[in-house]
């Protein structure tokens, strides 16, 4: 069994005496928290937002682990090296914001990259300035210095950090004292030498070596399990293994839906968060809220500790991705559902059946309804304004996930006639459907899956057509 402890930034240069630097290799891929789109914009600030809230709000934070070896007294990071960079960035510039004795911040010095020679002697050159906090952007005085040279602009990783500075500067300036807490254990992280593990560095090199940047649904991922371990690790560590193994398995002939590139896309990543958004869409509507469009949103908003309920939307979200998975999710003997069978057997094609509903055909497939299929397929997408996995569909795949959860209490029989029930409701009140009356009709949809009565609704309230 490996044992280690966790390590903040300055104490992992003194450990035991064996580590005296942090060089990230030529293998890894340039730094990327700095780059400039859309997405990573959104990661940098969230990550700087859980660095600022560990040492400014006193909610300290652990970074999960960093491997990697060590080789003549010098830490080689093969996984882990965005986070060493930001953080060797942090802590220069709270250094000279606080104007830290040289003694205490000398470690800083060796920390390096060996990517490029450039990097290296940006590395160097930067621990010895001291920029103006005064003015707005640290980038601009920096590449007005003698000692930054024209040609490292054209360094990525150097146009990265200078990006990330600006960043840093923009929401630590205020800040005063933060230093010793920065070098406390208000942000940690847990280092595992490879040798340790009993693995080569070969995958990792592998790995770094396509300079491929994570996708959004890594970066969603490793957010989700981030703060669910926050919430509670015990469910996290459960729901974590779950995400790329069962869950995976379970999405993964879906693959490729919704693209018009299928070679590119031998992944479930789409599918995954069409569903979570399906998932996190149910959620809001059963407290009369409306759905959450942003993915990172719907972490901070549902399973996060800024949500009172995120214990219980966790586990919600867990449940409504593991009823997929057998044909009886509470019986003992466990066996795989087949999901394209399944709504075969409740599902008409063209024609009426006996027992069977009549879903009106949403695009030219030649498949069956699989209700599921098409959630992972179209929920969130529009066809101009039209929306591709209407309301009127997530009523019944909710009705199919909610007879799912409590077959132990409800008949093959009952639910066929019931579901005949809400699939007339929902054909006729198409013009009734709207996202604010969500929670009433899940409501009704609750009490005719479960028990088949269907009330009467007062004049006025109906959500479902009042005729029907």
């Amino acid at each position: 069994m490996i044992v280690t402890k966790a390590h903040n930034f300055r104490d992992i240069f003194f450990q035991d005496g064996t580590i005296k630097g942090i060089v990230i290799p030529k293998v890894q891929r340039d730094y990327a928290q700095g780059r400039v789109s859309d997405e990573v914009n959104r990661i940098r600030k969230r990550f700087l937002d859980v660095l600022y809230e560990a040492v400014v709000e006193d909610k300290p934070t652990t970074l999960d682990f960093i491997y990697g070896n060590i080789e003549d007294g010098k830490l080689i990071p093969l996984d882990g090296q965005q986070r060493l960079t930001t953080l060797f960035l942090l802590h220069y510039y709270v250094s000279k914001h606080e104007d830290v004795c040289e003694e205490d911040c000398e470690f800083l010095g060796n920390f390096t990259y060996d990517t490029r020679i450039s990097s290296r002697e940006f590395c160097k050159n930067l621990v010895d300035y001291i920029p103006d906090f005064s003015r707005s952007s640290l980038s601009t005085q920096i590449k007005d210095e003698a000692w930054f040279l024209l040609e490292w602009e054209n360094d990525p990783t150097i146009q990265a950090m200078l990006v990330m500075l600006d960043a840093i500067h923009e929401k630590f300036v205020s800040t005063h004292g933060i230093w010793e807490k920065l070098t406390d254990n208000h942000i940690t992280f847990y280092f595992l030498p490879l040798e340790e593990m009993d693995v080569t560095d070969e995958l990792y090199i592998k790995m770094n070596s396509r300079g491929k940047q994570l996708s959004a649904f890594e970066h969603f991922k490793a957010e989700l399990e981030l703060r669910m371990k926050e919430v509670n690790p015990k469910i996290a560590h459960r729901i974590a293994p779950k995400i790329d193994r069962e869950w995976t398995d379970m999405l993964w002939p879906y693959r490729n839906s919704g693209t018009e590139n299928d070679s590119d896309d031998e992944v479930i990543d789409d599918e995954f968060l069409r569903y979570i958004h399906f998932v996190s869409d149910i959620i809001c509507y059963k407290k009369g809220n409306l759905e959450i469009s942003d993915d990172f949103e719907i972490i901070e908003k549902l399973f996060s500790q800024k949500c009172d309920n995120a214990e219980e939307n966790i586990l919600f979200m867990e449940r409504w991705f593991d009823l997929w998975l057998w044909e009886n999710p509470k019986s003992e003997d466990k066996v795989k559902l087949n999901i394209s069978d399944f709504f075969d057997s409740y599902v008409s094609k063209d024609i009426h059946q006996s027992d069977k509903i009549l879903i009106e055909r949403r695009d030219d497939s030649d498949t069956l309804p699989d209700l599921f299929s098409e959630c992972c397929r179209n929920y969130g997408r529009k066809n101009g304004l039209r929306p591709m996995f209407p309301l009127g569909r997530s009523l019944l795949l909710y009705s199919f996930l909610l007879y799912l959860d409590n077959k132990d209490i409800i008949t093959e029989a009952d639910f066929r006639r019931r579901l005949r029930i809400i699939n007339n409701l929902v054909k006729n009140s198409q013009n009734t459907l709207r996202s604010d009356y969500m929670k009433e009709l899940l409501l009704q949809v609750d009490k005719i899956v479960l028990t088949g009565i269907v009330e009467q609704v007062e004049e006025g309230k109906a959500r479902f057509q009042s005729k029907q």
